[in-house]
């Protein structure tokens, strides 16, 4: 996602695979809480950790894209995958719901907004203050 973001605040076409991968995103504070829960449960083990559900990475490229700007273009399908590559990455949680009773909040709509909103506002700051040489 960063190199993604980068990409589409520069205004340039990322080059991409057709997006059919399935991931599972977690919102940043969705994880911390989870630690918290886990720690404040007193449960022990191994845990995985993520929202639950997988979603197309397309899906995830283009509601990103149109945070930044809905007309865009992007490469879909100009990279082709791996011979190892990834295609479906979802967690399962019910291991963590049971002992802890946390449950992701955040959805992904609103993580990726936050996301292209503190990159945007990175970006502007680091633009403002850099030295003059």
């Amino acid at each position: 996602l960063p190199s993604l973001l980068s990409c589409l605040h520069r205004g340039e076409r990322p080059a991409l695979t057709l997006g059919e991968q399935l991931w599972d995103f977690l919102h940043v504070e969705d994880a911390a809480r989870a630690f918290v829960a886990v720690a404040e449960s007193h449960t022990s083990g191994v845990f995985n950790l993520g929202s639950g559900e997988a979603n197309p990475l397309r899906t995830v490229i283009e509601m990103v894209r149109d945070f930044i700007n809905p007309g865009l273009p992007l490469g879909f399908g100009e990279v082709p995958y791996r011979p190892d590559q990834v295609m479906c990455l979802q967690a399962d949680i019910q291991r963590i719901e049971i002992a802890s009773g946390w449950r992701p909040r955040v959805a992904l709509k609103d993580g990726l907004e936050h996301l292209v909103e503190c990159i945007a506002n990175t970006n502007d700051y680091n633009r403002r203050h850099t030295p003059i040489t």
